[in-house]
């Protein structure tokens, strides 16, 4: 649920109505006054780029502006008027299927955004004029905390209504249930916007910036999500068919395990000696980097660790 399609071209404003007819020139409205679903919304002309409707029996239309938000609403009791060589034409709103303003610089083909936007299931997204919430996720390895600072991107997980990925500055990625299941937020055009979660689409924050992950472990889990972090214990423990090995970390280069496999662990060392076994510890602590929370990873559900090249 991105930006809709609006077809756009590089002298002309165009309208399509609803029974296909085409009208092309200057579009004259000055600002559109869209009632949402949270209030009411006055939108500069100058800002717009296209209108396209919701659906063929819908009143309601989607506006998409200059910076990528989309404002769903309608447009009551207002006409489109165009300037067709000195004719003009006013056409109701219920009437039209899109109508799309003329490149320029000033409305580019491809409208960019700074700042955090949010997507919502119906179509919306909005940026946001402030974004301070603390938010947690519940997953697999517990509840961990997400602060704002560091989230780079959360997106809903197919068709679970309260599944979201979230992917963090310092290079993992985390998929659970989100918390609170409400929360309110500043909105760049005004005003507040409660967003469910139930209703969140996506989160994209664009003043966060990836962090090179420095040293450390990363862990590719057995549902795809992607731990990076340091390991809390300094040793990892093997079982072996010969006895129990448990080396320093910093000399492990990797464990890839085969969860179905005998033995279902192999652990490779710096040095290039080979261990195969099981794991001695049920969890391994993970402190997720840059700064983040502490996570206790379930070894049953590890795919693999990789560990950073000793200095």
């Amino acid at each position: 649920m991105g930006v809709p399609y609006i077809s756009r071209e590089a002298k002309l404003d165009h309208i399509v109505s609803r029974n296909g007819d085409v009208f092309k020139g200057e579009i004259a409205n000055k600002r559109y006054v869209v009632t949402a679903s949270r209030g009411k919304f006055k939108i500069p002309a100058a800002r717009v780029v296209g209108i396209v409707s919701a659906g063929e029996e819908s009143k309601t239309l989607r506006l998409v502006l200059t910076d990528s938000q989309v404002i769903r609403g309608k447009l009551k009791d207002q006409t489109l008027d165009i300037d067709m060589s000195g004719s003009k034409l006013s056409i109701s709103f219920g009437d039209i299927v899109e109508c799309g303003y003329r490149v320029t610089p000033a409305k580019p083909s491809e409208p960019k955004f700074s700042g955090t936007m949010v997507s919502l299931r119906d179509g919306q997204r909005l940026l946001l004029s402030e974004f301070d919430t603390k938010l947690q996720i519940e997953c697999d390895y517990g509840k961990a905390d997400l602060p704002a600072a560091s989230i780079l991107s959360v997106n809903a997980a197919g068709e679970k209504r309260l599944g979201h990925a979230v992917s963090l500055a310092g290079g993992s990625m985390l998929s659970g249930v989100l918390a609170p299941k409400k929360w309110t937020v500043g909105l760049q055009l005004g005003g507040k916007l409660e967003i469910d979660g139930e209703k969140l689409l996506a989160l994209t924050s664009g003043g966060v910036k990836p962090v090179k992950p420095a040293g450390g472990v990363t862990m590719k889990m057995l549902n795809g999500d992607i731990l990076h972090g340091k390991l809390t214990a300094k040793a990892v423990g093997i079982r072996t068919e010969f006895g129990e090995v448990s080396p320093d970390a910093k000399g492990i280069m990797s464990i890839v395990v085969t969860p179905k496999g005998k033995p279902p662990a192999v652990m490779t060392m710096w040095s290039s000696a080979v261990h195969r076994g099981e794991f001695l510890d049920k969890q391994l602590s993970l402190t997720l980097s840059p700064g983040g929370p502490v996570v206790k990873v379930s070894t049953a559900k590890i795919a693999s660790i990789t560990w950073a090249p000793p200095k």
